[in-house]
């Protein structure tokens, strides 16, 4: 278990690297790290690394893949406790100075058990027997890369191993990490960092287990954690709407969702995997339960209904005789059989498209019998 420390020295003239700075790993080793602009953190040791470092040994029965290897700081720490080590990054130049700095501060011995590859997440790396992956991804961007280094990782790691990870973010990385693992271990650092850690324990990821889901529809409180509902429908937006979209459109939408995070304006419905521990869907829908805002399902789980479910409680709780939607042109479809119609419906009767700061869409309209009992606030589908 590694306590790392480090000061910056200033520029380096002459070599290439413009900064350098001293990495203690313990009270008898101290490291010097050359790195550059345009390397994350380059000034130092940055603090989410240090974090993950703080709770993961290292043994010479560990084979370790340092993922996103930067200047090399979690590699050199694995190979100077005696594991065999891969360090990987997308940049080219960040690998070369990792490797640089691998000769620079181990010994011939330890040197030897270190690889150095230039990969685009896990596209080049072959080895599937990692003992521990660490990783610290980019957490103020969208889940994509996340999303890969993990799903990729459980493949790429014998049974037993473990994954380290590293982000401001807690709900989603919690929620993917059990989801694939299993289940997960979080330690809460200073300066807003978690560390995560699952392990593999058998050779079928458990979001692919045969054992079926069993689906968990609830009405939400206005003590929900919404951050964590939101979380998903901007992940689920980048994965599967955002690239057909504008820029105006995309930064319209994030700004949407960052608004909403600060200041709560919606209710929420959400479909919940209990089996598998994650969030299947989300409706958010305004305060008064008459405008469908937001509607995304995970499309592990398209097909299965779960969208349409979801609208099905809403209209139990709609009391104003109708709802409304600002369909995304290809969901039209879906509202349509689901007994909506659009408000203009235009030539083709698929509803005229507006466009309003980059979002298009069709308004469409359902009318709604009002209920004449309370409808239950959840319920569970086994599929």
């Amino acid at each position: 278990m590694s306590s790392v420390t480090d000061k910056k020295t200033g520029p380096q003239n002459g070599n290439g690297y413009e900064y350098g700075y001293e990495y203690k790993i313990n009270e008898t080793r101290t490291m010097r790290i050359l790195t550059a602009d345009g390397l994350f953190s380059p000034g130092g040791v940055d603090k989410g690394t240090a974090a993950m470092l703080s709770v993961c040994d290292f043994s010479s029965d560990d084979t370790v893949l340092d993922l996103g290897c930067g200047a090399g700081v979690v590699g050199l720490t694995a190979a100077a406790g005696g594991a065999r080590v891969t360090m990987s990054d997308i940049d080219g130049m960040a690998v070369g100075i990792a490797r640089k700095n691998a000769s620079g501060n181990l010994t011939e011995e330890e040197f030897s058990r270190v690889d150095f590859i230039e990969s685009d997440g896990f596209n080049k790396i072959e080895n599937k027997r990692f003992t521990k992956i660490l990783s610290n991804p980019p957490y103020h961007t969208d889940f994509s890369v996340a999303k890969r280094f993990i799903e990729g990782a459980f493949e790429h790691m014998a049974v037993g191993g473990s994954l380290y990870m590293v982000t401001k973010r807690l709900d989603w990385y919690k929620n993917k990490l059990t989801s694939v693992f299993g289940g997960v271990k979080v330690y809460e650092h200073q300066d807003g960092y978690y560390v995560f850690v699952s392990q593999k324990r058998g050779g079928t990821a458990f979001n692919r287990s045969k054992n079926g889901s069993k689906i968990i529809y609830k009405r939400h409180n206005d003590d929900v954690d919404h951050e964590r509902l939101l979380d998903f429908v901007e992940y689920e937006f980048n994965m599967t709407l955002a690239e057909s979209w504008s820029d105006e459109g995309r930064h319209t939408f994030g700004e949407l969702i960052k608004h909403a995070k600060i200041f709560p304006a919606f209710n929420y419905y959400e479909a919940f995997d209990d089996v598998k521990g994650k969030t299947a869907g989300v409706l958010a829908v305004d305060k008064g339960f008459s405008h469908v805002t937001l509607l995304f399902v995970d499309k592990k789980y398209s097909r299965r209904g779960i969208g349409s479910k979801l609208l099905s409680f809403l209209e139990r709780d709609c009391t104003c005789g109708g709802l409304t939607v600002n369909a995304e042109p290809s969901a039209v479809g879906f509202y349509l059989k689901a007994g909506f119609r659009p408000v203009r419906p235009g030539t083709d009767g698929l509803g005229e498209i507006d466009e309003k700061d980059g979002i298009r869409t069709v308004r469409m309209f359902k009318k709604i019998k009002r209920q004449t009992r309370k409808p239950a606030a959840s319920a569970d589908d086994r599929t």
